[in-house]
């Protein structure tokens, strides 16, 4: 019976075949040579495979690695980690030619990898050749299947195996280009090495070697803050703010990086220099304005120090013409909205329309108190646009806002409002079926 519907189904008969074999007492060779055979069959793509086939594809390759995992725990281990790394190769070769947009290649290679780190834990191959074996895996994969192998193969590799990652690491290290500020884009990464040579320096209990490492390329804004990060966290403040300000200074000419910023302006006011914090800030904001930094400016220096932002901010949009779209506007709007200073904000916003898809929302919920009448006519054409939208998700945030509409005004008027929305959106059933 089995046998009759799998001949009428060729990814059952497969799977059958593929299990037979790995079950069979043949010898070592043959088992083998039938065993990449499968996998070869199992993994081939013809060039193409449509996302209606990736299932089946992937159905059938998930089969060949069940029966090469069927190897690990028998006295084949040693074949298992053989064979699926021919099978690693075989998927990382196909996953371009999927229609894999449900990730089933990629889930594929992390199944693989499972099962090879399992064979090399029952085989207990040559720990010096596993880890020659590895090292290349893991710094030129391009699917990350042996993403951080030094770590995961620890156990496996024992000290011979890592004393020759490590070698490998080493040599290749001293190999590197000196590192440039700005990297072209076809320069080598070297971060997977950095995080191999991290691993055994914290390991050695060596900071200074940690340190280092991270120093080598400094090329963005965010690699200073990864720096200044690690060396807080190792209770080295005065390192930490110096590289931070360093990193500050290096991209001084470029739009200031908001998280390193407010690092350093946290790390400056704890060190009681809250004159250099303000001053740090005060520079970046004036650069590059946003409602985090005005907030730091507001509580670092009170009062005072929001309404100089303010007074800032509103010169800085006055200046801004009309549909510009300029960034400025939206923040100085924003901080109007922190500030609940909201009849300087709708008088922003109408001076400024082309902010109004961005910002109308937010500006109307959280004025609905003091200024109704506005909030019921934005309110009002944000319900309109949200239904033309169409959807359920459109026509479930137009039900919301009419909702809050029935807080602004008498039921009678929320009825009448209501049902002029019913007779003219009758056919938008999503619609019809959240407002009820």
């Amino acid at each position: 019976m089995v046998v009759e519907i799998a001949e009428r189904d060729t990814a059952l008969f497969r799977k059958l075949d593929i299990a037979a074999t790995a079950s069979s007492t043949r010898d070592v060779k043959r088992l083998e040579k039938e065993l990449r055979r499968a996998i070869d069959v199992a993994t081939r793509t013809g060039g193409s495979v449509g996302y209606d086939g990736a299932h089946d594809w992937a159905d059938n390759v998930d089969a060949a690695l069940d029966a090469v995992s069927q190897l690990v725990q028998g006295r084949h281990a040693a074949l298992a980690m053989k064979l699926v790394l021919h099978t690693i190769d075989r998927i990382e070769d196909a996953v371009d030619d999927i229609g894999d947009s449900d990730g089933e290649g990629h889930a594929l290679l992390e199944q693989a990898g499972d099962i090879h780190l399992a064979a090399c834990l029952a085989a207990k191959p040559d720990p010096v050749m596993l880890a020659r074996d590895l090292f290349p895996r893991q710094i030129y994969g391009q699917y990350d299947t042996f993403y951080r192998a030094v770590v995961r193969y620890d156990e496996a590799l024992g000290e011979a195996g890592l004393a020759e990652y490590r070698r490998l690491a080493v040599e290749a290290w001293e190999k590197l280009p000196p590192p440039t500020r700005k990297p072209e884009k076809n320069e080598n990464d070297a971060s997977v090495l950095i995080d191999i040579l991290d691993f055994f320096a914290e390991r050695d209990g060596d900071v200074e070697a940690r340190i280092a490492l991270r120093s080598r390329n400094l090329s963005t804004s965010s690699d200073y803050l990864t720096l200044a990060k690690f060396c807080l966290a190792e209770g080295r403040k005065e390192e930490a703010l110096r590289h931070a300000e360093e990193g500050l200074w290096m991209f001084e000419d470029e739009r200031p990086d908001g998280r390193l910023v407010l690092f350093v302006v946290d790390l400056l006011a704890k060190a009681g220099r809250k004159e250099d914090a303000a001053s740090t800030l005060w520079k970046a904001f004036e650069k590059a304005p946003s409602l985090d930094l005005y907030r730091q400016l507001r509580k670092l220096g009170g009062k005072a120090a929001g309404e100089r932002a303010l007074t800032y901010m509103e010169a800085k949009a006055a200046a801004s013409r009309p549909m510009t779209g300029d960034m400025a506007v939206s923040t100085f709007i924003l901080i109007l909205m922190e500030e609940k200073m909201y009849d300087a904000a709708w008088t922003a916003l109408r001076g400024h329309p082309e902010m109004g898809p961005y910002l109308t929302g937010p500006l109307a919920e959280a004025s609905e108190k003091t200024h109704p009448q506005e909030v019921l006519a934005a309110h009002a054409r944000n319900v309109e646009f949200h239904i033309s939208t169409g959807g359920r998700t459109g026509a479930k945030e137009a039900c919301r806002l009419i909702a809050r509409m029935a807080r602004l005004r008498d039921p009678a008027a929320q009825a009448q409002y209501i049902a002029t929305l019913k007779q003219r959106h009758r056919l938008k059933r999503s619609f019809m079926e959240f407002l009820g």
